[in-house]
This record gives structure tokens, sequence and C-alpha cells, in this order.
């Protein structure tokens, strides 16, 4: 009988991942932070930051476009399906508001209120919400590129017979999105402020909403801006405990086995060392892996994985 084996994710960037976080805790900057990221926005609050983000070819205002139709979601998975080595990351900002376009395209087609309205009655409505969520979130994450949805995140009270009721935290997402989003996440990352300090959260108990295919800190402190975060998730992520040293090892053995692979397959020309020479200091500024910062290793290496899998397509 034929079979194949599963290809395992070996990358941070590889993976699909769920970031909730109330406002203003540097979701979308950590985000912003991953390989060459397309935002799919499909609400407002970028704030001052500019991003790469994906608009119809009609739009022509220099204001940034917010997703209005699930037309809109098919245009852009298609348009990213041609242009899968110009991005490395999708980012869906947020998927709560992606399921609320998902409803209202529903309600519009069917003329109804509620989908539980009309020929939409008995769970026809939500079972057809379903299926078309599920088919958009399938269809990024199949995409040569990671995922990152974003979702709000709010507070809860849960009742404990016998002990005071638990203060929780939990993402925002309606329940059909929730099992779908967190069925296909490889990584549900909470971010939360204690005090003055903020962390992303990568276990979950009663209270955090949270959890990872792959062994991690059960909290990352975030540091002082969304670079330092992103720096320290990349770290947790190759250097499993934080180990910085650790880490920049991992990176630098993965990326000279890559560059080794595209010379001796004579790959983009990286046989010649001047051309890995001039590739390295434009992705890493440095020639010297050691001075390189562990965002730039990993971004890098995305790019050299990039190249030996456009040459494979190609034959």
């Amino acid at each position: 009988m034929p079979f194949a084996k599963t290809k395992p994710k070996k990358e941070l960037y590889e993976q699909t991942i769920e970031i909730s976080g109330a406002p203003k805790l540097g979701k979308t900057v950590i985000a912003s932070m991953f390989p060459n990221p397309i935002f799919i926005l499909t609400e407002p609050g970028q704030g001052d930051r500019e991003l790469n983000h994906w608009k119809p070819k009609t739009w022509t205002s220099d204001e940034t476009y917010i997703i209005k139709s699930c037309t809109d979601l098919d245009n852009a998975y298609l348009e990213l399906c041609d242009c899968s080595g110009q991005f490395q990351t999708i980012v869906i900002d947020t998927v709560d508001n992606m399921s609320n376009i998902i409803i209202d395209d529903i309600l519009k087609e069917h003329n109804i209120e509620t989908l539980n309205d009309g020929a939409m009655a008995f769970g026809r409505g939500n079972n057809v919400f379903e299926r078309k969520m599920r088919t958009f979130l399938h269809n990024f994450a199949t995409l040569p590129m990671g995922l990152l949805m974003i979702s709000h995140l709010k507070e809860i009270s849960i009742s404990r017979p016998g002990k005071e009721p638990l203060t929780a935290w939990r993402d925002t997402l309606n329940d059909k999105t929730k099992l779908i989003v967190q069925s296909m996440a490889d990584m549900i990352f909470m971010i939360r402020k204690e005090g003055k300090e903020r962390f992303i959260y990568t276990e979950g108990d009663l209270s955090v909403e949270a959890g990872s295919r792959i062994a991690l800190p059960e909290r990352i402190p975030m540091g002082k801006d969304g670079r330092e975060a992103y720096q320290n998730l990349v770290t947790a992520f190759y250097g499993k405990n934080g180990d910085k040293k650790l880490a920049k090892d991992e990176l630098t053995t993965r990326i000279l086995k890559a560059e080794a692979y595209l010379a001796e397959n004579k790959i983009d020309s990286f046989e010649v060392e001047k051309r890995v020479m001039q590739s390295r200091t434009k992705h890493l500024l440095f020639l010297d892996l050691d001075k390189a910062s562990i965002e730039n290793m990993q971004s890098y290496l995305q790019h050299l994985r990039n190249k030996v899998l456009e040459t494979r397509k190609d034959n």
C-alpha cells in the first residue's frame, strides 16, 4: 500500500499560532516581527505601525484596507497562492472579526437576521458558518507560510463550590471558531500583564488558555518592546528553556546546513563563497553568524529554506 510520512515542523515560522491578549499589549507588534508578514486586516487598530497588508487590486486609496466580505477573503487567498515567495508569514488580525464577516455574509445572502432564521434554522446556519470558517482558515494554513491568528481577550469568573470564584482569561472567539482555531494551532499563546510586566503564556491551566505542541517555558517575558518580546520567543523556541547561546548555536547549525545544501546543489550561485557572504551581509548585517541577532538568524534561515523549496517546486 502506498504511504508517505508527514513533514515535521522544525522552525518557529512554520507554526500555526493563535495569539490572544487585551488591547495595547503587543499582539500586532509581535506578529509584525515574524519574517516578511502580510496582514489580513479585518478591523482597524494597528496604530502608527506600517504593515504590509492585503488590499483589492481596485483599491487605489492610501488608506488602510479592512477586509469587508468573504469575496475579499477568497481573493486574498488566491493572490497569496501566486506570491508565496514574497511573503513568509500570514497574519489574520483579528480572527474574531473574520468570523463576524463570514456570519454577516451568510445573513445577507439568505436575507435573515440570525443564523437560526428561515432556511438556516435547526442548526443549518451554524453548520454553513462552520464549513466556511474552517475552509478559509485551512486554505490559509496550507499555504507555504506561517500562520498567525490574533484574537482579543476577555476576563471571566469561574464558580467553584465551597471556594472563592476563580478569575480566568479566555479568547473572545465564538465556540465554533474557537474549536477550529485551537484544533489546528500548533501553539496557543496568551499575552497578559502582571503588574508592570507583560508575559507570553505558553501553558494553560484553569485561569489561562494556552498550550504548545513543542516544549517551551511556561511563560516568556516580553521585555520592554515588541522586538525584545519576539527575540525572547525565538530564543525560547530554539534554546528550549530560553538559553540564548543554545538558541544561537542551534540556528547557526541549521543555517550552515542550509547554505551547504544550496552550495552542493548549485542553487542561486551559493557554491561561490562571495555569493554566500553577500547573502549574509544583506540578511544578517554581519558575515560572522555569532554577531547576528537571533531574529535575523531565524529570518535568514527561512530565506534559505525558501530557496530550496522554490527549486524543488520548479523541478
